[in-house]
């Protein structure tokens, strides 16, 4: 699986507006990043996934 510096830096903004808005840490705001950095792991190889599949089936 190949590193993407983009989703890192949309991550580490996340955190940035957090900080800066000083905003409660709440369950909802940690699900939320917790949400965002799974999809930039899994979301990736799924969609590679169903792209060779249909290069080989089509």
């Amino acid at each position: 699986m190949k590193f993407s510096w983009g989703h890192m830096k949309t991550e580490c903004m996340l955190i940035l507006i957090w900080v800066m808005f000083d905003s409660a840490l709440t369950v909802k705001i940690i699900l939320g990043m917790l949400l965002t950095v799974m999809a930039f792991l899994l979301l990736p190889p799924l969609v590679l996934n169903c792209v060779w599949s249909n290069h080989i089936e089509g």
